[in-house]
C-alpha cells in the first residue's frame, strides 16, 4: 500500500550491504548513518526491510495523520510482530541447543530423507503443539481477532527448521521429546499473549496520532493563519484543514513518526516516537507527568482511550501506559512511555524491550 508520507530509511550494516550487493546508492549523515529517502511509503516495502533487520530506524513525515490512522495503528502491530517473533524464535533455539541440538551435524542427506518419509509425523508434531494454544485463542474474551492471532502462531511453527524436527523425530530421547515439546509449547503461549499486547500498542498509536495532529494543526492555526482564539473551531473546517495541510507541505512543517529497533546485549528494543508542534501549558506539564504514571482500574485499553471525560488538552489526551506496562510486566517485558516537552514541539515516545 502506497500512501502520501515521506521518509528516511536508516539501514543496519546487514542492509547496507544487501543495498550495496544491488548496486543502490546510499547517502550518509554527519554520523555516517547509511540512508535513503523515498517520497511515497510503501507499508510492505517498510514492514519487509524491518523483517529482515536491515533498518535500524525510520523517519516518517507527513501533513496529515487521522486519515490513515488505521494505517499507522496496523503498522506498529505488525513491527511488534517482528520483534516479538524474533525473540521467541531465539528462545526456541535455546530450548533445543540445551538439549544438544546442532544444526551442522545434520547432513543434507538426512533432512532429505526425513522430509520425504515423516512429513506426516512432521504435521503431527505441529498440529500437537498448536492444538492447545487454539483453545487458549477461543475461549479467551481477551484476545480479539481471533483467525489472525492463530495465523501468527501457525506461521511460527512453520518457520521452525526441517532440522529441528529433525532433531526431535530423530535424534531426542523420549523423555527429551517431552520435554522440548512442553517448552515450546510455552514459547506458544508467550508468543500468543505478548502478541495481544501488540494489539493494545496499536490502539495507543491510534491515541498518539490524533492528539498529536490535533496539537500540531492549532500550532500551525495560531503561527501561519493568525488564529490566535478559536483554534479547535477552526481546524475542524475542512476547509481550513486542507488549507493547513498545504501549509505544512509548503513550509517542510511535518508530523514525526520514528520507529527505532536495537539490539544490546541479548535484548532486543523497538522505540516509537511521534513529535509534533505545539506546547502544553505550564500549570497542564505536571499533571501530564503525574497521569502517565496512573495506575487505573482493570478494564478494557479501547475503553481507557476513549473515555471522554478523560482530557488533557494541548493535543497529548491521557495516555493509560500504565495499563500495557502491567501487561508487560506478566510476559517479563519492560516497557517505558517519555513525554519531551520542548519550547516549541512535544515528543511522546514509547518503547518496548525483550
Amino acid at each position: 500500500m502506497n500512501l502520501p508520507f515521506s521518509g528516511y530509511y536508516y539501514l543496519t550494516e546487514e542492509g547496507k550491504n544487501e543495498f550495496r550487493k544491488a548496486g543502490l546508492n546510499l547517502l550518509y549523515n554527519e554520523k555516517q548513518e547509511a540512508y535513503f529517502y523515498i517520497s511515497q511509503i510503501d507499508f510492505s516495502f517498510l514492514f519487509g526491510l524491518a523483517k529482515n533487520f536491515y533498518l535500524k530506524k525510520v523517519v516518517l513525515l507527513s501533513s496529515a495523520l487521522l486519515e490513515n490512522r488505521t494505517e499507522w495503528s496496523h503498522l506498529v502491530r505488525d513491527l511488534t510482530y517482528i520483534l516479538f517473533d524474533k525473540e521467541v524464535k531465539e528462545e526456541t533455539d535455546r530450548v533445543f541447543s540445551q538439549y544438544g541440538f546442532n544444526a551442522s551435524k545434520i547432513s543434507k542427506e538426512e533432512i532429505e530423507s526425513f522430509s520425504m518419509n515423516y512429513q506426516e509425523t512432521r504435521e503431527e508434531f505441529k498440529k500437537m503443539l498448536l492444538f492447545d494454544t487454539y483453545t487458549i485463542v477461543e475461549d479467551s474474551k481477551e484476545i480479539k481477532d481471533k483467525d489472525e492471532k492463530k495465523k501468527v502462531l501457525s506461521d511460527f511453527i512453520e518457520s521452525i527448521s526441517e532440522k529441528h524436527w529433525y532433531f526431535l523425530y530423530v535424534s531426542a530421547r523420549t523423555e527429551e521429546k517431552i520435554s522440548i515439546m512442553e517448552e515450546m509449547y510455552q514459547k506458544l503461549v508467550k508468543l500468543l499473549y505478548i502478541v495481544n499486547i501488540a494489539d493494545y500498542l496499536a490502539l495507543l498509536i491510534m491515541e498518539l496520532a490524533q492528539n498529536a495532529e490535533k496539537a500540531h494543526y492549532e500550532w500551525i492555526a495560531k503561527n501561519e493563519f493568525q488564529q490566535m482564539e478559536q483554534t479547535e473551531s477552526f481546524i475542524r473546517q475542512k476547509e481550513n484543514r486542507q488549507k493547513i495541510k498545504e501549509k505544512i507541505e509548503e513550509k517542510e512543517i511535518y508530523l514525526e513518526i520514528s520507529i527505532l529497533w536495537e539490539q544490546i546485549d541479548d535484548k532486543h528494543k523497538l522505540k516509537i516516537s511521534i513529535l509534533n508542534k505545539g506546547k502544553i501549558q505550564e500549570e497542564k506539564q505536571e499533571e501530564v507527568k503525574n497521569k502517565i504514571e496512573v495506575r487505573t482500574e482493570r478494564k478494557p485499553l479501547a475503553d481507557l482511550f476513549h473515555n471522554p471525560d478523560q482530557e488533557l488538552g494541548a493535543g497529548l489526551g491521557l495516555f493509560y501506559i500504565s495499563y500495557i506496562k502491567e501487561e508487560c510486566e506478566k510476559q517479563f517485558l519492560e516497557f517505558s512511555s517519555f513525554i519531551e516537552m520542548k519550547e516549541e514541539e512535544v515528543e511522546v515516545s514509547f518503547e518496548i524491550t525483550l
